[in-house]
């Protein structure tokens, strides 16, 4: 009686238990998206501590379910008992893996992943700031980087602390190998330290060694590097002054500035043609500019060829003499340079430049090279040559500074040219300012379209054009034509109004009065012309229209004088 007793308390147990974890399952589940993360937090804990007081409770019924079964044979009543000890402890375990699998989600999305990604992505972004620093950076700026970075990497390992039980498999993977990479990546970093270290000591001790050596008094031009413009003949020469002074303007001898100073140092046709800022290092970019510009065979025969070329001076042409001495000394130069004299020293080219020179001084050349054969019969022709115009050059100076130069006549200066006129702008591009059109920019009573325009639009055409009022050209003072004036009675009486006639304030009326016959015409000095005739005319001279208008024979204007005489006043 006892030990049913005792087992049936024991179900009541583990009814109860099974009942408020249900229960505290059901309300996490149901507002968890409200909760705050230390509520979250909380949940998840009671909610293990009640599936273990169920597991429990489950646990201590099958103990005492088994003592009964060694002393009760039924097997059919073991197997039932133990298949809900099994479905129960089953069932809470999925209960308990459904509802923290919940929490989990509800806490990595809504707290723990933007701050564990947000740490992480800043270490990160902070370490490539870091190892893509200048190799040159100074010591003190490479620290504040490094604490800077240190400070990134604490704040990311106590967020990954934090969070990364709670994010999902995959994710906790990855967040895994981040770390991992900012941890190497921090190491390698801080090692490279000891090199801005040893970097700073020996600018350390450069200084020092520097400042042993006494200040300058005045202070000096920086040198600029020599350019190479692409002459070929001062290929050489100039290789060999850069180099010399950039070895002494950039003693670190850093690959990187000392490519970037060559190419500074060449015109940019060379750059182009040959293709120089595709090359990597200094010494690619020289190899080709001497495939280029180096054959020392192809350079001495251009000097000697310029040579030959110099015309022969004629006469006492001192500045011509001085010209041919420094040609020859330059090329000596070059050649020498070249390692090449043979090419000048020869008797072909001595031959060559005596035959420059002018006869007077081909007499002092021959008295010269006889009073040194006495003197020193061995010596080469070429150098007793090239001494004979060393010793000409100064006195041809001081013949060409003594020389009197006849004085240039200055001849006077014309006046200056002055165009008077009361028209001054005038259609550049030889097209009318009314309408564009060509052939009568000058004349603006040929217009059509300024024709059809009203008073005022012809007065700023008149403006716009310069053209003149009275005759509607555009012309010289004193040219004007009074040919075109408004002859009508009520502009005569107004003084100082002269004005062409289509700029007529009080044009005469367009439609004739009643019983009058209708004429298209136009009154001019008496007479009545068409339109027709007026058209042609404007497109002739002026004297030949006047002409025309003085044997014009007109039917309808003598009508109409007949008729206007009759009806007078």
């Amino acid at each position: 009686m006892a030990e049913v007793r005792a087992l049936q308390d024991l179900k009541t147990s583990r009814t109860t238990a099974k009942r408020l974890f249900s229960r505290l399952a059901n309300t996490i589940t149901r507002s968890c998206k409200n909760m705050g993360v230390d509520e979250l937090k909380e949940a998840f804990r009671q909610i293990s501590l009640e599936a273990d007081k169920v597991i429990d409770a489950n646990d201590d019924l099958e103990a005492a379910l088994a003592e009964t079964w060694t002393k009760e044979a039924g097997s059919s009543m073991k197997e039932e008992q133990s298949k809900d000890i099994k479905a129960t402890a089953k069932e809470c375990e999925d209960r308990l893996e459904e509802v923290q699998k919940v929490i989990r989600e509800t806490v990595w999305s809504e707290y723990g992943q933007l701050e564990l990604s947000t740490s992480l992505e800043l270490a990160e972004r902070e370490g490539e700031v870091v190892s893509n620093a200048e190799p040159n950076i100074k010591l003190e700026a490479y620290d504040f980087m490094l604490s800077q970075l240190e400070k990134r990497m604490k704040v990311a390992k106590e967020a990954y602390d934090q969070w990364s039980r709670w994010a999902p498999a995959q994710e906790k993977k990855d967040l895994q190998g981040r770390m991992k990479g900012l941890e190497v990546g921090s190491a390698k970093l801080v090692s490279r330290k000891a090199t801005l270290i040893q970097s700073k000591v020996e600018q350390v001790v450069n200084q020092v060694a520097t400042t042993s050596f006494q200040t300058p008094t005045i202070k000096l031009r920086p040198t600029a590097l020599p350019r190479f413009d692409g002459c070929r003949r001062n290929f050489h020469s100039w290789k060999k002054d850069w180099q010399a002074l950039q070895a002494q303007g950039e003693p670190t001898g850093s690959h990187e500035v000392r490519k970037f100073q060559l190419l500074d140092s060449l015109e940019e046709k060379v750059q182009r043609d040959l293709r120089l800022s595709t090359c990597g290092t200094a010494e690619e970019i020289f190899r080709l500019l001497e495939n280029r510009f180096g054959n020392k065979t192809a350079i001495a025969l251009e000097i000697v060829e310029e040579l030959q070329a110099m015309p022969s001076v004629k006469g006492h042409q001192p500045k011509k003499i001085i010209e041919l001495i420094r040609v020859v000394e330059k090329a000596l130069s070059d050649l020498s340079e070249l390692g090449d004299t043979g090419a000048l020293k020869n008797p072909l080219m001595t031959k060559s430049l005596e035959g420059k020179l002018p006869e007077v001084l081909k007499k002092e050349w021959l008295l010269f090279v006889a009073t040194e054969k006495r003197v020193q019969p061995q010596k080469d022709r070429f150098d007793m040559l090239l001494s004979f115009l060393k010793s000409q050059e100064g006195i041809y100076e001081e013949l060409d500074q003594l020389r009197e130069e006849e004085p240039v006549r200055r001849e006077p200066k014309a006046p200056p040219k002055q165009a008077r006129t009361r028209a001054t702008r005038a259609n550049p591009q030889g097209a009318c300012a009314v309408c564009g059109e060509s052939g009568h920019k000058r004349r603006l009573y040929r217009c059509k379209k300024f024709k059809t325009l009203s008073l005022a639009e012809k007065k700023a055409a008149i403006r716009q054009s310069g053209t003149c009022k009275n005759c509607l050209e555009v012309h010289e003072d004193g040219e004007c034509k009074t040919t075109f004036l408004c002859k009508s009675e009520r502009c005569k009486g107004r003084e100082g109004t002269e004005h062409h006639y289509l700029l007529c304030p009080n044009p005469l009326s367009k439609n004739p009065p009643k019983g009058r016959p209708k004429t298209n015409s136009v009154v001019f000095n008496d007479k009545k012309c068409t339109e027709d005739q007026e058209e042609f005319l404007t497109r002739l001279t002026p004297e030949l229209a006047q002409q025309c208008r003085n044997v014009f024979c007109n039917m309808a204007a003598r009508t109409l004088n007949s008729a206007g005489s009759k009806s007078g006043p």
